[in-house]
């Protein structure tokens, strides 16, 4: 559409019940308007609603008084104009004196290749006083004057200001100012900048630097608007750590949303939202997420954490629960997250839970306690790896089931179809919880191969009940009489050689323990010493422990500076077990959980079994109760020597001792 000449002529005058004025392009174009002038509005004064969008419109062809006319306009669109610009727009708007406009869409009226603009304070009291809904997208702006958005018009509600590039600045802590704002917008730009950790000291001003820079920093503690509902941030350009978050508790915010950001570690904690029921974080790249990141979110309601990378989040039963202080948690949302485990209490304490999705996972295991949620009503399993469920986690179902309507998706899951699961599907066919039809489960065979089932698993319940015909008796007295007749032929071999075999055991006993004497005298070991312990307690093997063996000319081998680069970890451990004379282990709680020292520990003691040399020494470095020792490190302790590190002063009377233990054999 081309309006060659803009004035619009005076039959429209007598449209005296047009109310709304359309005159926008598509996004592709065909709508321009090569001028318009003060009078181009004239004859359709009565109009409510004006739409000028995709036109083309030049900001040189037009002047400050244009929509002065319309002193009934409601709502305004100038929308996708790249050529109109921010300051010709304020410069009309100013001049709508009777103007009772409620809504305005500027969006992308600057183009994206002119220099980020700044919102003064001439332009915010340019817009109309009846203000209350603007869209301001795509326009450049960088920051606001200080003060400026103290003249926002009062009832403004709802401001979109996404995919500009707004830097932080003092403007910040004036969105305070805005007591009527419901809904801000911040989300669409791609610019990276860190939130800083305290108030800058300088701000930049008319291309001159203000400030004292001997001013002490002030922590940095942001202000929302009062009454402001939802905050919506995604792709912003956010990459950093979630670290601590200090937010004025003088805010009604109720919906925060954080997603398709870049947030890989979660620390927190957040302060200040005292009221929020919904956080969004899906598709942020969370790795890690700390215990204390959502304690202060006391109100939360909804929370959702769809499409990250939480595959090692919830393998550790150990861990405190991350949500346990979610008292009013209604929906938690993990779905897309690689999760191949989930195991422990994640779900304790999580009372109120009445949706868990866990979705499109990995999951091959998983052990989860749903006893105490009463009032779940979806657990969505669907496109996971899990082939059955624990009898555990079927019991509960079973009693929420009872109560109320519970539904259990395992959709597009390979269900084991083989005897050893006849009794999960026979429960799953005849379970409320599931949908009746079955629609987009499978079957997977004992040959890996899947098959989508049509006929809600009737026949492959059929076929496995004809397979897995019970022939427990039979086996057993099968098994009973070979394992009489065996007993007894062995019983009659034993009593007829039985002084010979007693002869035997005991000459081969003394062999044994000759040799084993004579090699424990002969050994020359490379190293007096190999230090088991946790990687979290070097600062005290490195510190403390070395400085003193080494001042006693022992020869001590700790992994961290003798293991050969190359090989083989468990070939390091090996080695340094079977070239030291003995093996210190240093026994503290980070020990307990870790892996490679259990496999260090364990290959100390096969050493001692083989060669039937006294290996391993214990040096107990931390008071730990019994109750939180395994049964294997309890009998380790009766079995060696041990040394209780003192709590006070170290003297060298203990140090003497655990070198003259070590060298003795």
């Amino acid at each position: 559409m081309v309006l060659p000449v803009p004035f619009l002529g005076g039959g429209f005058s007598n449209l005296v019940k047009l109310k709304s004025l359309v005159l926008a392009g598509h996004k592709e174009g065909y709508c321009v308007i090569n001028g318009l002038d003060d009078n181009s509005f004239f004859n359709v004064k009565q109009i409510t609603q004006l739409n000028l969008s995709n036109c083309n419109i030049w900001a040189d062809k037009q002047t400050e008084f244009i929509f002065q006319p319309l002193v009934h306009l409601q709502s305004l669109d100038v929308s996708f104009n790249i050529d109109l610009g921010v300051d010709y727009l304020m410069r009309a708007l100013r001049n709508m004196d009777k103007s009772n406009m409620i809504s305005l869409r500027m969006n992308y009226i600057d183009s994206s290749y002119h220099p980020s603009v700044t919102i003064t304070q001439s332009m915010v009291q340019s817009l109309p006083i009846s203000l209350r809904y603007l869209e301001a997208q795509g326009n450049n702006f960088e920051s606001v004057s200080q003060g400026a958005l103290q003249f926002m018009p009062p009832n403004l509600s709802y401001i979109d200001v996404g995919e500009n590039r707004f830097l932080y600045g003092e403007y910040i802590h004036d969105l305070y100012s805005l007591k009527a704002l419901k809904v801000l917008k911040l989300n669409g730009g791609n610019n990276l900048h860190k939130i800083p950790k305290y108030k800058p000291m300088f701000t930049f001003s008319n291309n001159s630097w203000q400030g004292n820079s001997n001013d002490r920093p002030e922590p940095l503690i942001f202000n929302l608007p009062p009454n402001l509902l939802c905050l919506d941030m995604r792709l912003s350009g956010l990459a950093y750590i979630l670290s601590k978050l200090t937010i004025d508790e003088n805010n009604s915010l109720d919906s925060l949303i954080l997603s398709s950001n870049y947030f890989p570690n979660l620390q927190g904690p957040i302060y200040g939202l005292l009221k929020l029921r919904k956080l969004y974080l899906s598709s942020c790249f969370v790795r890690i997420i700390h215990e204390r990141m959502f304690q202060n979110l006391k109100e939360l309601q909804e929370l959702e954490l769809k499409n990250n990378r939480l595959e090692y989040l919830f393998q550790d039963s150990s861990r405190r629960p991350i949500f346990q202080d979610h008292k009013k948690l209604k929906i938690l949302d993990l779905s897309v997250n690689d999760l191949s485990i989930v195991d422990g209490g994640i779900l304790k304490d999580l009372n109120a839970l009445e949706e868990i999705n866990l979705s499109q996972n990995n999951i091959w295991q998983l052990n989860i306690n749903i006893s105490n949620i009463s009032t779940l009503r979806v657990l969505n399993l669907s496109y996971t790896q899990l082939g059955t469920l624990p009898l555990k986690t079927r019991l509960d179902i079973d009693i929420l089931v009872r109560t109320q309507n519970i539904t259990v998706d395992m959709s597009n899951n390979p269900i084991r179809c083989d005897c050893n699961n006849l009794d999960f599907i026979q429960w799953m066919i005849s379970s409320k919880a599931f949908d009746a039809n079955f629609n987009g489960y499978k079957c997977q065979y004992a040959d890996s191969s899947l098959k989508v089932i049509q006929d809600s698993y009737e026949d492959t319940l059929n076929r496995l009940r004809f397979q897995c015909a019970d022939n427990t008796i039979i086996f057993l007295v099968v098994l009973s009489v070979t394992l009489l007749m065996v007993t007894a032929v062995a019983g009659a071999v034993m009593y007829r050689f039985r002084w010979r075999l007693r002869y035997l055991y005991y000459v081969a006993y003394l062999v044994v323990k000759q040799k084993t004497k004579d090699k424990g005298r002969e050994a020359n070991f490379l190293y007096d010493l190999f230090i088991a312990y946790a990687s979290e307690d070097e600062e005290f093997i490195l510190e403390r422990l070395l400085p003193a063996l080494d001042r006693r000319e022992l020869r001590v081998l700790v992994h961290g500076r003798d293991f050969a680069v190359g090989e083989f970890i468990a070939s390091n451990i090996v080695t340094a077990v079977k070239e030291s004379r003995k093996t210190l282990v240093v026994l503290t709680r980070n020990l307990l959980n870790s892996t490679w020292c259990n496999f260090e520990l364990q290959m100390a003691n096969m050493e001692s079994v083989h060669t039937g040399r006294p290996v391993l020494v214990f040096l107990i470095k931390e008071s730990i109760p019994t109750t939180e020792l395994n049964s294997d490190l309890l009998y380790h302790l009766n079995k060696n020597t041990y040394l209780v590190y003192p709590q006070g002063e170290v003297t060298d009377v203990f140090w003497n001792k655990l070198a003259r233990d070590i060298m003795r054999l």
